[in-house]
């Protein structure tokens, strides 16, 4: 069964945002707070709690009916979900917002297993920056802007045994299965999105993608990624996490965790990561304006133009 959040309540805001998105959902979920109403479409199930929403939030499954009188639509990455969107932007013709997960410059075919094309032409008419992207990845033809995601608040443990190590699973089983082949005899476990915390050592599994590795980060936990101009900008390797561009690389660098492990010197790394994570993050307070703005100034735009036609 399908289980969604699908009841709104009409009273609560004007403005109607179709949101595709089937990764990220916690920088997703925060847009609850806005004064919009969000229609949230996936092909699966929302993977953690219903009960932070709002009730200005709505979740769909991809393909069922949703209010036509959209005023934007915002899609999360350039995956599948990606196509869905500007189709819908286009029928519906109201203007798309893009957030951009990784930059033009990470070219690797991410997870390992998959064939996702990279997009040479990006057609949206805003694109927000999860983490400030470089001078290089201006892009000329949209409106660019950059939102980093809410800083987290959550128990930190005061001591780690460093023996608790998850993967993002949320990738082929062929892919999984590899990975957990490359770390045999360690207990890995599928990463628990609702307790980022809970994760000694956390690997990431998808190029590119910084939200959840920033997280566990602000929880203290050792963070593995694979390598992209975004791990870049937020590991310094081997001083508050790692990075990896390989299978081998990643099982080596594992050793690397476990052999600091029994010298005792893994909580540096661990408080460098708790004291670097928070400059990638704004308030909560922050994140709703900035979102309200480039709605509200979308839809302003989307009237003007409606009345000219």
């Amino acid at each position: 069964m399908f289980v969604v959040k699908n009841v709104i309540d009409p009273t609560q805001a004007t403005k109607k945002v179709a949101i595709f998105c089937s990764t990220n959902q916690e920088y997703i979920a925060l847009m609850s707070e806005c004064d919009i109403r969000s229609y949230i479409i996936r092909h699966d199930q929302w993977p953690i709690s219903l009960d932070q929403f709002s009730s200005n939030m709505r979740i769909v499954k991809t393909g069922d009916a949703v209010d036509s009188s959209i005023d934007c639509v915002i899609c999360v990455g350039t995956a599948d979900n990606y196509d869905h969107a500007v189709a819908y932007s286009k029928k519906n013709c109201v203007p798309l917002v893009l957030i951009r997960q990784t930059g033009n410059n990470t070219h690797i075919i991410y997870p390992y297993s998959t064939k996702i094309n990279r997009r040479e032409n990006i057609e949206a008419d805003v694109i927000v920056d999860i983490i400030q992207p470089e001078e290089s990845e201006a892009t000329s033809d949209s409106m660019t802007v950059t939102i980093p995601p809410v800083e987290p608040k959550f128990e930190i443990l005061a001591k780690r045994t460093y023996d608790n190590i998850t993967v993002n699973a949320n990738i082929p089983k062929e892919v999984l299965i590899h990975y957990k082949s490359m770390l045999t005899g360690l207990n890995v476990q599928p990463h628990d999105r609702k307790s980022p915390s809970s994760s000694d050592i956390y690997i990431e599994t998808w190029v590119g993608d910084v939200i959840m590795p920033l997280r566990c980060m602000a929880a203290g936990s050792i963070v593995m990624l694979p390598d992209s101009q975004e791990a870049r900008r937020i590991i310094d390797h081997e001083k508050n996490g790692f990075i990896y561009n390989d299978f081998q690389d990643m099982k080596e660098n594992m050793i690397k965790i476990l052999q600091r492990k029994v010298a005792g010197n893994l909580e540096e790394i661990s408080e460098n990561a708790r004291k670097s994570a928070p400059k990638f993050f704004c308030s909560e307070e922050d994140f709703v304006s900035r979102w309200e703005t480039i709605i509200n100034l979308l839809c302003s735009t989307k009237s003007k133009l409606g009345n000219i036609l």
